[in-house]
């Protein structure tokens, strides 16, 4: 599977095969504007099949976007028809995240994804007498994750035999915490289809941009300019 079709579901049918996605990287590698544009393309693909009926692609954040992000050239743009059927929810802390996750076990709309901007961001909020230790909410969160990806995607009325509601997070963790990125890796690969872990480089010798690693090493990379996020190449390993 190329990064693509994990990165833009709507425009890949081999997104199916991958329920649930975890990106890991620096504080300035994107993330946000990576995780709205797969919003953007899921709100796309389900106004079009429930003819924008009740259809919630969840964007949760723990601050207010105040900017728009980047968009993804020849993406779908988040505009009026996107942003209609995308509910970006604000919440503050670890327990507001999981007493929300945990309500929408009976949630009655159509929720057709679930993606989470900044999860380290919700971990700093924890109280280790009430909430228990790093590790230990840190796996709380990814499996109340994939079971709420699970209950959805099986729900008649919303999905076709064989589609899934995607769980698509971000990790903001710098290279240079070895310890915390081992941590979230190794508890990540119990929870989601496939981790990407992202980093800076140069690309065309000396433009500054991006490249993201998935699980099975396969790779992409991107850069920015004139406020767009660019592809620039997809290899099927990313050191071949």
């Amino acid at each position: 599977m190329d990064m693509c079709s994990l990165m833009f579901p709507a425009s890949y049918p081999e997104m199916k095969e991958c329920k649930s996605l975890l990106m890991i990287g620096g504080a300035s590698t994107c993330k946000t504007s990576l995780l709205l544009q797969m919003a953007c393309s899921l709100s796309y693909q389900y106004c079009k099949r429930f003819n924008n009926d009740d259809c919630t692609v969840m964007f949760i954040s723990n601050y207010k976007l105040s900017t728009l992000p980047f968009h993804v050239h020849r993406m779908p743009p988040f505009n009026s028809t996107s942003a209609k059927n995308i509910s970006v929810q604000y919440l503050e802390t670890y327990s507001d995240l999981i007493a929300h996750l945990a309500n929408l076990f009976s949630h009655a709309s159509k929720v057709t994804g679930i993606i989470i901007d900044g999860i380290d961001a919700y971990l700093k909020t924890i109280d280790e007498k009430k909430d228990g230790t790093y590790k230990d909410c840190l796996t709380k969160l990814f499996g109340l994750l994939v079971d709420i990806g699970g209950h959805y995607s099986s729900r008649e009325e919303t999905f076709e035999i064989g589609d899934t509601c995607p769980v698509m997070c971000s990790f903001d963790c710098e290279i240079e915490n070895v310890n915390e990125r081992t941590l979230v890796n190794s508890l990540g690969l119990h929870f989601f289809d496939q981790i990407v872990n992202i980093e800076p480089c140069n690309i065309f010798g000396s433009k500054e941009g991006f490249k993201m690693i998935d699980t099975s090493e396969n790779g992409i990379y991107y850069f920015v300019e004139d406020g767009q996020i660019y592809l620039h190449r997809i290899t099927k390993k990313i050191n071949e």
